[in-house]
């Protein structure tokens, strides 16, 4: 059983640098419920023979740090309780895990000594760790998280709804208005909000709102967001274009991402159409 007590800035840094998915069973996890396990079993330092022997198996270093991000990891409860306290043998997996763990290890420090730092943030996490004991969380809370997640969450995540917990997730809307898309709305999660357009997207906006909700900005332009023409899309599909003749002949829509508004668990971005490039 886990005997170490993980901060929530701890927990934000694993749950977000590993792209917010179990790592057993790569199914999306919330923050809220997601468990952090040890690649190496934490049980293992009771006894230094086994955990000498286990250490040797795994390629680790022999003061390596169990109580670490190179070995800490977001699980989902179910593939967690299963684990257990096994020790897992030199597979793929647990090597590739390890690797990653340690590659990411680093960036997942600095990303929990920047949570510390912001006292705002730090606050409104370890009110998510007891949103139980009070059944929810504000709409302000849910909002300033966000924000601040869209800015440090991976590109391959920035596309998905975010999770903070089972009763919180909040999707990613970009709304339409004007031009040939005018009343249309793009979703997270859809192939239309590519991940790395949104993350440009969404991480840019998130700051300006920021800086709008502190009162340092006005509203004003945002981002300027590139739809490739609906038409031009539809054709090319017809007449099986390549990716180079897609490339030549594409003409895009250009709205102007000017403002926000935040819906029921819902981010809205809202794009004014601005012309033909």
């Amino acid at each position: 059983m886990t005997k170490y007590n993980f901060s929530s800035s701890e927990r934000y840094a694993v749950y977000t640098v590993h792209g917010e998915k179990c790592y057993l069973c790569r199914k999306p996890i919330d923050l809220d419920s997601m468990q952090v396990d040890h690649l190496i079993p934490e049980s293992l330092l009771l006894d230094p023979v086994a955990l000498a022997g286990a250490l040797a198996l795994l390629g680790r270093p022999t003061d390596f740090d169990l109580n670490s991000f190179a070995n800490w990891m977001p699980a989902c409860v179910p593939c967690n309780m299963q684990k257990s306290d096994a020790v897992f043998d030199p597979s793929l997996l647990i090597q590739n895990s390890l690797q990653q763990a340690a590659r990411l290890a680093n960036r997942a420090a600095k990303l929990a000594s920047d949570v510390v730092s912001n006292q705002q943030v730090s606050r409104l996490l370890n009110l998510l760790m007891r949103m139980q004991e009070q059944n929810s969380l504000p709409p302000s809370a849910i909002e300033k998280l966000a924000i601040f997640h869209i800015q440090h969450r991976n590109h391959e995540s920035a596309a998905t709804p975010i999770r903070l917990s089972q009763d919180h997730a909040i999707a990613l809307k970009i709304r339409f208005t004007g031009g040939p898309r005018d009343g249309e709305t793009v979703s997270s999660g859809g192939d239309e909000l590519p991940p790395d357009e949104a993350f440009l997207l969404l991480s840019t906006t998130a700051g300006i709102a920021q800086w709008i909700d502190a009162g340092i900005a006005k509203r004003g332009s945002f981002f300027a967001w590139k739809q490739p023409h609906k038409y031009l899309v539809e054709l090319g599909k017809k007449k099986g274009w390549s990716e180079e003749e897609f490339k030549t002949r594409m003409k895009y829509d250009l709205y102007d991402v000017n403002s926000h508004e935040w819906g029921e668990s819902t981010l809205i971005l809202k794009a004014e159409y601005e012309g033909i490039e």
